[in-house]
């Protein structure tokens, strides 16, 4: 019939374009199969017929290859199907060079605690600042003597996505931080004072009290709590799994949450455990005659909640009583509906550090501590650690030993502040340290001698027996550290610290803006 109109209905597509760009500070050549793209610098593209099945290969000739991103993966082979236009990069190189850093920071004291990384592999950082300085076009103004700072920065740059600050008139601080599987993110930190996280004023009973906030992956408000009591409370750890978020830390004297009222007769620790919709689970309180520090907290695959930390006096985690007349380190496993599991307790000769805990694919529990002396781990025989040494140890999901490994060197000084695992299990530990290190046969030396100043570190151990494989070091003369380390599906580590003065991140030079400024180290595959 005329006048009609005939909708257009555009024909199917018969090619695609693959986009290939290699860089790094190594060379190579990525080629396809079937032939067509044959790429050693830079950006190539080739077009394929639609539905082709295309695998690429990487051949370095300076360095090595450290690993696909974008639209693969891994250091392993890459295919694809051509049913629609692709990029694929590659990156050659040396392991563990820095790819790129994020620095924030003004003329007092600032400090990046916390990093997690999501399912498109951007990073999230927390920590606290300090003044009034300027992030690119973003203004920051902290309330009080430090406000809480949480940015979402692109992975493949670490330009900013978005950043948000929360403060209030007294000192306010996040330390941990934690993304699940649709990328929302949860903070758990301290405050000091009526503090507003989007969802009203919350204002602490004690100072400081706990906060735990969860936004979406816009940096929006969905769900804030707080809890404490009339003394000093802390958090130290948070994770998510299972649609349980998990927050672990101490608290003086007594603390409420939820019309729950816990009591210690010095410092106490306990695990907080909430739904991912914000409601209010259970606490699991861990007490004794002396002190009680939960370091950290981590939730499995079957959604059971491993902590770790340190104690003196006396404890029971659940297998009776155990003592301490220094420090020693403790780990505690508890099931999904919070009952005990299993318990271990360590230690040397005199005051023990860390209890920092991570969890693999496989749900091995990672422990790591700064021990002194011979300890036994529950291996065959102890562990010499020589004089303050740090400590890796692996148990298997049933708390089975799995293995330990002692690291450092007669002069010098090792922490441990958080670890990471891969998904074949082999984890990579950061911290700081002084002096001249030896992680087996992996070595490195601080820019200054202890006990002048630290620099931060990364190092990557085997999953199967905890021995070293490769690490890096970053810093200047003055003070680095690294309080926070979480890997990306394609092998990119990221570590989040501070540093003072001028550091060199793998030749990126950054001088601090005043005091110490935070920073975000974008690593290659270790």
């Amino acid at each position: 019939m005329s006048g009609q109109c005939v909708p257009y209905t555009e024909p199917p597509r018969t090619t695609f374009t693959l986009t290939v760009a290699v860089g790094g500070s190594g060379t190579g050549t990525v080629t396809s199969t079937p032939a067509g793209l044959a790429c050693a610098t830079g950006t190539c593209t080739f077009k394929f017929d639609a539905g082709t099945q295309v695998s690429l290969g990487a051949a370095p000739s300076s360095g090595m290859f450290l690993g696909w991103s974008e639209g693969c993966s891994g250091a392993g082979g890459c295919a694809v199907t051509m049913d629609r236009d692709r990029t694929i990069a590659a990156l050659f190189g040396t392991p563990g060079e820095a790819l790129w850093s994020f620095q924030l920071g003004g003329g007092q004291n600032d400090g990046a605690l916390a990093v997690a990384v999501d399912s498109r592999s951007d990073v999230y950082a927390a920590g606290r600042f300090q003044g009034s300085f300027m992030v690119g076009t973003t203004p920051l103004n902290s309330m009080g003597s430090a406000d809480v700072f949480v940015a979402k920065l692109s992975g493949v740059d670490g330009s900013p996505i978005w950043i948000k600050t929360f403060g209030s008139p007294g000192f306010d601080t996040a330390v941990a931080i934690a993304v699940d599987s649709s990328d929302n993110l949860y903070l758990a930190g301290s405050f000091s004072g009526a503090i507003d996280f989007g969802g009203g004023t919350r204002t602490p009973i004690g100072s400081p009290d706990l906060f735990v906030v969860k936004l979406d992956p816009q940096g929006q408000h969905v769900w804030s709590n707080s809890f404490g009591g009339p003394n000093i409370d802390a958090a130290s750890g948070i994770s998510v799994g299972s649609g349980t978020v998990a927050v672990s830390g101490s608290f003086s004297s007594s603390m409420t949450i939820s019309g729950q009222t816990l009591t210690s007769t010095g410092t106490g620790g306990y695990v907080a455990l909430f739904s991912t919709a914000g409601v209010f689970a259970r606490v699991k309180a861990f007490t004794g005659s002396g002190t009680c520090i939960p370091r950290g907290v981590a939730i499995d695959g079957a959604g059971n909640v491993v902590v770790g930390g340190i104690f003196n006096g006396t404890i029971d985690l659940g297998n009776g009583a155990a003592t301490a007349t220094s420090y020693d380190v403790f780990v505690s496993k508890l099931s999904a509906t919070g009952s005990y599991l299993f318990g271990r307790t360590f230690g040397g000769s005199s005051n023990d550090a860390g209890g920092e805990v991570s969890t693999d694919a496989m749900d091995n529990i990672l422990i790591t501590g700064t021990f002194s002396g011979s300890v036994n781990f529950g291996g065959a025989s102890p562990v010499n650690t020589n004089v303050s040494n740090l400590a890796v140890i692996k148990y298997s999901p049933a708390g089975s030993y799995r293995w330990a490994q002692a690291f450092g060197g007669t002069t010098s000084q090792l922490t441990a502040t958080r670890s990471s695992s891969n998904p074949a299990g082999d984890v990579v530990v950061t911290g700081y340290f002084c002096g001249s290190v030896a992680f087996g046969s992996v070595t490195m030396s601080s820019v200054q001698a202890c006990p002048v100043d630290v620099d931060m570190f990364a190092v990557k151990l085997a999953a199967a027996d905890g021995t070293a494989v490769t690490g890096t070091r970053a810093g200047g003369s003055s003070s680095d550290a690294s309080y926070g380390v979480a890997q990306a599906s394609n092998g990119h580590y990221f570590m989040a610290g501070n540093f003072t003065g001028f550091a060199d991140f793998g030749g990126q030079a950054r001088t601090s803006a005043g005091g110490e400024d935070a920073v975000i180290v974008a690593l290659a595959p270790l």
